[in-house]
């Protein structure tokens, strides 16, 4: 439970250290296109991939694609 909070969460837990902080490095696994010259777009773009990041990882299932339509079930 702690292992799964500091990864998501661990700039944020009370008593936050290096160690938790390095944690959160997990939600910046993926390709990202830094050179994009819309900033808003660049941070959805960024809070999508960490919740597909998520998604993968915690629940087995791919979410990138919700952010368009809508599946009944992960193909």
């Amino acid at each position: 439970n702690r292992f799964v909070q500091e990864q998501i969460a661990g700039d944020l837990m009370p008593g936050a250290n290096q160690e938790t902080c390095t944690a959160t490095g997990f939600l910046s696994l993926g390709a990202k296109v830094l050179a994009e010259p819309d900033v808003e777009k660049l941070v959805m773009d960024t809070i999508d991939e960490q919740i597909d990041t998520l998604g993968k990882a915690f629940m087995g299932l791919s979410l990138g694609c919700a952010r368009c339509h809508d599946h009944k079930f992960d193909p």
